[in-house]
């Protein structure tokens, strides 16, 4: 059985011990989360790729930042979500 924590789970429990990022593009409208280096739409491709690079590890959908980390053995975790979209590909 897995165990889904929520983002505010998360955050408490690695508070102090981890730095959190938070990436996307700034079109696609994500919300700001607290407690988080905020790298909203502020960052191009080759600043992202740099990023995974150095990362302690990854939380998010199956994504482009997923495929990263795995490329460069960053452990990642795999957020839960009820939009099929984040899980599979078209």
């Amino acid at each position: 059985m897995r165990a889904f924590l929520t983002l505010l789970q998360i955050d408490r429990l690695f508070r102090g011990r981890f730095v959190f990022a938070q990436i996307g593009a700034a079109e696609h409208g994500h919300p700001a989360l607290e407690n988080v280096f905020d790298l909203r739409g502020k960052t191009d491709h080759r600043q992202l790729i740099r990023l995974m690079y150095h990362a302690a590890g990854v939380l998010t959908g199956v994504s482009y930042p997923m495929h990263l980390a795995s490329g460069f053995r960053v452990a990642a975790g795999r957020l839960k979500s009820d939009n099929r979209a984040w899980f599979q590909h078209p």
